[in-house]
This record gives structure tokens, sequence and C-alpha cells, in this order.
């Protein structure tokens, strides 16, 4: 390895941390997706990668699944992680001038 990559958004969170997600499980290789995941989690531990973008990053690296399995397991492994996802959304929806600019 030994490379540097900067992956950046307005939040750092969701959408970020999946581009992160899938670039890291890219260079781990196939059947390394839980260590992927926990390389991110080390790197960015608040990350909670948008599912839509872990679903395409699968796909696009025929993965099977396996990349979406375990972000699955972990969110069912983390407490109060769907109530952070339904905070932030509901915290875009009351202030949706906050992303008017992109």
């Amino acid at each position: 390895m030994g490379r540097a990559l900067l992956v950046h958004c307005f939040h750092g969170v969701g959408r970020s941390a999946a581009v992160a997600l899938a670039i890291l499980a890219d260079r781990a290789g196939p059947g390394r997706e839980q260590a992927a995941l926990d390389r991110l989690l080390a790197i960015r531990p608040q990350a909670t990668p948008n599912l839509v973008v872990v679903k395409l990053a699968d796909e696009v690296l025929g993965r099977n699944g396996a990349l979406v399995a375990a972000v699955s397991a972990w969110e069912i492994a983390m407490p109060g992680l769907q109530e952070q996802r339904a905070t932030r959304r509901r915290f875009l929806l009351a202030n949706p001038n906050l992303y008017s600019w992109l």
C-alpha cells in the first residue's frame, strides 16, 4: 500500500464513507470486506456508510453481496445506528437550505 487518498465531502459520514469503504475493499481484495469495514471504522469511527453507495460499490467490485453483508451485519450489531440515520434524515429534511448550493 503506502499510498494515501483523500475522500472528502461536506459531512464525511455517509457517501464519502461509502466511497472510502469501496476503495478500501478494492485494495484489500475479495473476501476481505469485513477487514475493509474495520479499517474504515478505525479511520473514521463516526462513519455510517450510505447503503445505496455500498450496494453500488458491491456490484462494481463484483463482491456478490459480501460488502453489503458486512455493513448490514455491523449495523445490526450497533444499537442506535438506525436512530442516528433517522436523526440525520430529519435534520436534512428540516434544513434543505444547507444543501441548496450543491
